[in-house]
């Protein structure tokens, strides 16, 4: 498999803009100087190509690794340090920062102060019209009128949200929790604005986390990995499977076909992967390959 993940590797680094995330996996084989088994399982989720990396650290080494030789492009994140510091030596990196983090702050603060509800669900009331302007945004093709107008609704709506976050900030009486939460949500403006002049940039970063959910649910089951080797194998076959699926192709079916080439070269993988790799193929053999939704029947609940 190993060719096929790094084609999908090269692929994501030749996309202009990414989703990321990372979460803990247990590795039960301890290389040397590490005194834990706790691993991190990152992803990169781009236009065409999911890539999982399993590795001991949680820093910017891993960003590195991955998009260390790119340039320019838009990084779609939570406000983890490892990011602000990856964007830091990178000019051409845009960071554009997850709405829905910035709305768990004020969710979270009433759930730990509920005399201070009201003044929260009135910020949250204000980042779900944001949410739903920009989804009516959305809704008309760029260039049009509607699109035009709906764009200059959505940009005042901004502009009245950032004065209420600054006269908020100079009250003089106002409780420290909720400065705290609107002090973060004034450090990271700009990061939360990329998607005003970027329309193609989702507001937050569900698709990463969305990604995660399948591995979460399995290390809950199996834990994680029994060796490194078989962690390597498991991200590798991670980011296969879900590149597959965002081509909407079986992996079943791939399997099968792939094995089959490497079965009659010998026992190794093919010489030309490119017949295996979606964005190469073509429409036939992805026809041929198609995952077939199962659609619920008129008895279903």
């Amino acid at each position: 498999f190993e060719p096929v993940q790094r084609a999908i590797c090269q692929k994501s680094r030749q996309e202009s803009w990414w989703h990321a995330d990372e979460t803990t996996w247990r590795v039960f084989e301890l290389p040397e100087g590490k005194l834990t088994h706790r691993w991190y399982l990152w992803v990169f989720v781009s236009e065409s190509a999911v890539v999982y990396i399993l590795d001991p650290r949680r820093s910017c080494a891993v960003l590195q690794q991955h998009l260390g030789g790119v340039e320019e492009g838009i990084l779609c994140v939570d406000r983890y340090a490892v990011y602000k510091s990856f964007a830091k030596n990178k000019t051409g990196i845009i960071l554009a920062f997850c709405w829905t983090h910035q709305r768990r702050d004020f969710l979270k603060l009433e759930c730990s102060w509920p005399q201070l509800k009201g003044w929260s669900q009135q910020w949250v009331h204000h980042i779900g019209a944001i949410f739903h302007l920009n989804h009516q945004r959305l809704s008309y093709q760029r260039g049009s009128a509607g699109f035009a107008e709906a764009d200059q609704a959505l940009r005042e709506a901004i502009g009245v949200m950032q004065r209420k976050r600054d006269s908020e900030l100079r009250q003089p009486r106002m409780d420290g929790e909720c400065i705290s939460v609107l002090k973060s949500l004034k450090s990271h403006w700009e990061g939360l604005k990329v998607f005003l002049d970027h329309p193609h940039i989702p507001m937050d970063n569900s698709e990463a986390e969305r990604r995660m959910r399948g591995p979460a649910l399995g290390r809950k089951n199996y834990y994680g990995s029994g060796s490194i080797w078989s962690a390597r194998l498991t991200s590798s076959l991670f980011s296969i499977f879900q590149t597959l699926l965002k081509w909407n192709i079986n992996p079943r079916i791939w399997l099968l076909e792939y094995l089959s080439a490497c079965a009659h070269a010998g026992g190794v993988p093919p010489k030309k992967v490119s017949s295996f790799l979606p964005w190469k193929m073509s429409a036939r053999q992805r026809r041929r390959m198609e995952l077939k939704r199962i659609r619920d029947g008129p008895s279903s609940a």
